[in-house]
């Protein structure tokens, strides 16, 4: 399984929050545990297509920093969770979320970057950070309200757009990794992961093998 370190988050971020945090592992457990987790805050009562409260978290989330602990991740993942309640079941906010998701992720050196780099003076402003992991983050929290609501339609849909962007905004280590993310999602939603944990790697791989083979 992938493991994310320190990474090459700044520098001066680094100092901020102590050289004592850099070391976490954020694993795939890491990130689908907090990922379970309900928003911080509750979406405020009534409208939910009022702008402001998404614009709000929209504005955080397209300012965040790279995680580099767990506390960071649990953050990350109500901020996501809270911007998914509040678009609803409006395609205009949950067009908004997923197109600052992949911009996060976008980056100079992607692929799609590389295929349409008009020149070396382009503007860096309009390339997006290279911030993997609030990629990952975004699309397990999705995977999550998927499980929880397997009828929402718009979510489907954003882990949809997700998958197929991932090739174009981070390359083939952004396809693998959706798809370990998923895999993992797929055998925690059908307790092959706890089995894994009680009886061994071996038995939960057979099982796993068994369950999702066609018939």
């Amino acid at each position: 399984a992938f493991s994310f370190a320190h990474g090459s988050a700044s520098r001066v971020a680094r100092r901020a929050r102590g050289s004592e945090r850099s070391n976490a592992k954020l694993t795939v457990d890491v990130l689908h545990a907090a990922g379970a987790l309900p928003a911080a805050a509750a979406a405020p009562e009534g409208d939910y297509k009022h702008a402001a409260p998404f614009d709000e978290a929209l504005h955080q989330l397209n300012n965040a920093t790279r995680p580099i602990s767990e506390d960071d991740v649990v953050t990350l993942c109500a901020l996501v969770r809270r911007l998914a309640m509040l678009a609803g079941d409006d395609a205009d906010l949950w067009k908004a979320l997923v197109l600052t998701v992949v911009r996060r992720r976008f980056h100079s050196r992607s692929p799609e970057a590389r295929a349409d780099a008009k020149s070396e003076a382009e503007d860096e402003a309009a390339l997006g950070d290279g911030e993997r992991l609030i990629f990952y983050v975004a699309f397990v929290v999705i995977l999550h309200l998927l499980r929880e609501d397997g009828h929402h339609g718009l979510a489907a849909k954003a882990a949809s757009v997700l998958c197929s962007l991932a090739p174009l905004a981070g390359g083939s280590r952004d396809t693998c990794t959706l798809l370990e993310l998923a895999a993992y999602d797929a055998l925690q939603s059908t307790g092959l992961n706890q089995q894994r944990a009680a009886h061994g790697h071996a038995a939960a791989l057979a099982a796993a093998a068994i369950a999702f083979s066609s018939d």
